[in-house]
């Protein structure tokens, strides 16, 4: 938790000049909850002209779920990198995954970054003479000859603050595989950016994949106050400032770096996501917030062992009633490798 507000906390106004006014939180008596980077409105009275004394913090209502119309039956796998130890390249832990996979076949595979991460130490010893775009490119085709035999879809993103295969910008560009050897690799894998949002048949299901750790982010940047000292809904509150802020980094400064432009429009979100995939060093965790289902995988490889996640949707019955969400339709286990 961080130290308290005090005067040296500012709101940048929505103006052309980008007025800034100090902020003062003493006679507030709600809970207070605050992070860079945060929209929020805010109520006070300002009598000398030198700050405002706040009294009520506003922010925007998540937007409406996004509606999920016709019969969506589906097994969906997910997993985080890094995919091997972090001083080797066997990539066992890989490996193993992909056995589960050609034995249980499910209907999608999600792997979000970084899979070339640049805190393997053994990338940096001299007995290492790959370049990492052919390390990259080898893991590619491992995982398309492991999987020739099943209907499995594969969808691959990048980490942008941790994968030496792309530049080290939020938000990232998918991976760009030009070598003629890859070509049928593209037939066979979806490469999708950082984040992004995708949609599972038309008019079903509602997926957004972040690697970007803003959950991580949140939990080391907010300061919250609140009469509950016990902040037993802590990880609920995190995932739930995706949906208000409408944004699925709304995180300023980002860790790498970001245009304020890049953030506001290629992560805004237009509707509330039925699944929100965002990995982080948290406790793993699979929580229902307005809605939408968070799931929180930690990585694949975390020292011998690591976690991922299965889901298994079965919407028998087509549309979601009002009262309803995914997840009262979808089971969710995170797996031990």
């Amino acid at each position: 938790m961080l130290a308290p507000p005090s005067k040296n906390t500012i709101c940048v106004s929505d103006d052309e000049e980008g007025t800034m006014v100090r902020l003062e939180f003493t006679k507030m008596l709600d809970d207070i909850t605050l992070f860079p980077g945060q929209i929020i409105a805010v109520r006070g009275t300002n009598s000398t002209g030198e700050e405002l004394q706040v009294d009520r913090i506003y922010t925007a209502p998540p937007l409406p779920v996004t509606k999920v119309e016709i019969d969506t039956s589906k097994d969906i796998w997910f997993a985080s990198g890094p995919y091997t130890a972090v001083d080797n390249c066997g990539y066992e832990h890989l490996c193993e995954l992909l056995d589960k996979v050609v034995l249980e076949k499910p209907d999608i595979l999600i792997l979000a970054g970084p899979f070339i991460d640049r805190r393997n130490t053994y990338l940096n010893k001299p007995s290492f003479t790959m370049t990492y775009d052919d390390l990259l490119e080898d893991l590619l085709m491992k995982i398309k000859q492991k999987l020739v035999n099943t209907k499995t879809e594969v969808i691959i993103q990048p980490s942008s603050s941790r994968d030496l295969c792309v530049p080290p910008v939020f938000p990232s560009a998918p991976f760009q595989v030009n070598r003629k050897k890859l070509n049928s690799i593209k037939k066979d894998i979806l490469f999708v950016p950082d984040p992004c949002v995708l949609r599972i048949e038309q008019k079903g299901i509602e997926i957004a994949v972040t690697s970007s750790e803003p959950i991580q982010g949140l939990s080391n940047l907010e300061f919250h106050r609140s009469a509950n000292q016990e902040n037993n809904d802590r990880f609920a509150r995190l995932n739930s400032h995706l949906l208000t802020q409408q944004s699925l980094y709304p995180l300023e400064p980002t860790d790498v770096p970001s245009a304020m432009g890049d953030l506001l429009e290629v992560c805004r979100l237009t509707a509330t996501p039925n699944i929100i995939f965002s990995p982080s060093k948290l406790v793993p965790s699979v929580q229902s917030v307005n809605g939408c289902v968070f799931v929180n995988s930690s990585s694949l490889a975390k020292g011998p062992t690591g976690n991922y996640v299965k889901i298994s949707i079965n919407m028998s019955a087509g549309e979601l009633k009002p009262e309803e969400s995914v997840a009262d339709y979808s089971l969710v286990q995170i797996m031990r490798i």
